[in-house]
């Protein structure tokens, strides 16, 4: 019986240190790095939604579709990926939290092996914004009958 508890509290533990992610995405018109209005309301929207208190960081990544030369791919992927950051600090985002601001280029598609392609390439003109949160402190998890995580289970 013992094991059996043994087992939920090292499953509880895994859970409770595990770093919870949200990923937001921003689409964008083709060959274009500026935010629409409803864009950017959709932006201050979520981070509006956010418990600022859990954030611990924010990754900001910027996609193309694989149309165009990659120089160019990477370069439009990066301003656009600089603009939804603007807009972030421009609704109160802190700097500091957004560790990752990168454009990856073009997203390549096998336009043998899609259904829509068009679709597609429109779903890879995008910025996703990862926002991480900070991992669930073990000790606020009451397990009757234990009083620490640290302490040792016998056999």
């Amino acid at each position: 019986m013992k094991w059996i508890y043994s087992f939920l509290l090292l499953s509880l533990s895994a859970l409770a240190l595990a770093q919870e992610e949200e990923v937001h995405s921003i689409y964008f018109e083709f060959d274009k790095y500026n935010l629409k209005e409803e864009q950017a309301e959709a932006v201050v929207n979520f981070v509006k939604s956010l418990d600022t208190a859990k954030v611990e960081t924010i990754e900001i990544f910027g996609y193309c579709d694989d149309r165009g030369k990659d120089e160019y791919n990477y370069k439009l992927s990066t301003n656009r990926a600089n603009t939804v950051k603007d807009k972030l600090i421009e609704k109160g985002v802190k700097s500091k939290i957004i560790i990752t601001i990168e454009g990856k280029g073009r997203i390549l598609i096998d336009e043998d092996l899609q259904e829509n392609v068009p679709e597609i390439r429109s779903k890879n003109r995008r910025v996703d914004v990862v926002v991480n949160y900070k991992p669930v402190v073990v000790e606020e998890l009451k397990i009757p009958g234990f009083t620490t995580l640290s302490r040792k289970i016998r056999l």
